[in-house]
């Protein structure tokens, strides 16, 4: 999976986690599997959805650990190349 944290089967009640997660903090692999299992509950991102969300206590240190995860995942080449060349001073 390299669009998505996690997916959910809820027919099956099968749930997968990307690879891209292993070296995740625990708390934010917890908010993405908590994400998946509401799935099992609640099958669309609706209100309801939205409520069981926030009992997750880590959801927005999660969600915010995820976005930085993604956009140095998409612009880490090009935020390298701006940055000054370290240089060695003698």
């Amino acid at each position: 999976m390299n669009e998505r944290w996690g997916s959910c089967t809820w027919k099956e009640n099968r749930i997968r986690i990307s690879h891209r997660l292993a070296l995740a903090p625990g708390y934010v692999i917890n908010s993405v599997l908590f994400h998946e299992l509401a799935h099992l509950l609640v099958h669309d991102h609706g209100p309801e959805f939205s409520q069981l969300l926030k009992r997750d206590p880590n959801l927005s240190a999660a969600e915010s650990f995820l976005e930085g995860f993604e956009y140095g995942s998409t612009h880490g080449q090009f935020v390298r190349e701006l940055l000054p060349q370290e240089r060695n001073v003698s």
